[in-house]
């Protein structure tokens, strides 16, 4: 076999490694409503987030009222979208298509050059254990009775601890999206 055949099926099987990790020990974080609850919801996306964003297969846009080319799905303010502010951090509540539950990202933007994305991570069990201490937790369970994913549904005051805390966090890899044109 050449080197070249070895490198390429080493790089398969790490591939496959990383899905295959990632599938065991990823959860989705899912909120009953759009969060944080006792905030109002805005009625445009502010100028400081619209743009256009590339994406690793697409590009993004954000305009005042819709987020278009999002997995592979497009997400309209008041239907499937609703965004709040709440302590310098936009909260984009995105209706998951296959449930009714909601999927959250914090988004800061950073001075016209881009966002950066937080999530609430619960994937090692001692972020899983804060998260409980402050708020409660629903899990799902998978076919071999393992925890899947999870739901919340956090107070105002939770938030502010799960902030505090440091359980909302960006990934320093992904966790930036540059921005190539302004907002409109």
């Amino acid at each position: 076999m050449k080197i070249s055949g070895i490198l390429a099926s080493a790089i398969k099987l790490s591939a496959l490694f990383l899905i295959s990790t990632c599938y065991l020990a990823c959860h989705e974080v899912y909120f009953e409503q759009p969060q944080p609850l006792e905030k109002r919801a805005l009625s445009r996306i502010p100028k400081d987030i619209r743009g256009l964003y590339p994406d690793e297969k697409d590009t993004l846009q954000v305009t005042a009222t819709k987020v278009v080319g999002m997995s592979d799905e497009d997400y309209t303010l008041g239907e499937n979208l609703i965004v709040k502010k709440f302590r310098g951090y936009y909260f984009m509540n995105l209706k998951d298509k296959d449930s009714a539950f909601w999927i959250l990202y914090l988004v800061k933007p950073l001075d016209g050059k881009g966002l950066q994305l937080y999530m609430l991570d619960m994937d090692e069990e001692a972020d899983r254990n804060a998260v409980k201490e402050i708020t409660k937790v629903r899990a799902t369970y998978d076919s071999e009775g393992k925890e899947d994913d999870y739901i919340l549904n956090p107070s105002k005051r939770e938030w502010k601890k799960l902030l505090e805390r440091g359980l909302i966090r960006t990934d320093p890899k992904d966790g930036f999206v540059r921005r190539i044109e302004g907002g409109r």
